[in-house]
C-alpha cells in the first residue's frame, strides 16, 4: 500500500537533500580547490581545466574587441575628415559664385 505524503514532508525531504547535496559540493571544493590554488607548480592547459578556457576566450575576446576599438577610431577619424572636406567644398562653391558674380554681372 502507497503511503501519501503530505505537501510539506516533502518539501522537507527536498531541503533535506538539498542540504546533503550543498554539503558534499562544499567538501568537495575545499579539498579541490588547493590545486587551482597552488601557483608554484607551472600550469598546462590540462591542469588549468575550466580557468584556462576561460583565460583563452577572454584573451580572444580582447583581439577582437580591440580590432572592433581600432576600426571605430578609424571609422571617427574619417567621418572628421569628410566633414571638413564638405565644408572645404561648400567655401568653395560659395567663393565661385562670388566670382562669377563679379566677373559676369
Amino acid at each position: 500500500m502507497s503511503k501519501k505524503h503530505h505537501p510539506k514532508d516533502i518539501e522537507q525531504l527536498l531541503t533535506d537533500q538539498t542540504a546533503v547535496i550543498l554539503e558534499a559540493v562544499d567538501q568537495h571544493l575545499a579539498t579541490n580547490t588547493s590545486d587551482w590554488i597552488d601557483a608554484s607548480r607551472p600550469r598546462t592547459d590540462e591542469s588549468m581545466g575550466w580557468s584556462g578556457k576561460v583565460d583563452k576566450v577572454i584573451n580572444q575576446l580582447d583581439a577582437v574587441l580591440k580590432k572592433s576599438e581600432d576600426h571605430r577610431e578609424e571609422d571617427v577619424s574619417g567621418a572628421e575628415q569628410l566633414r571638413r572636406h564638405d565644408d572645404q567644398l561648400q567655401d568653395h562653391a560659395v567663393r565661385i559664385k562670388k566670382l562669377e558674380t563679379i566677373h559676369h554681372p
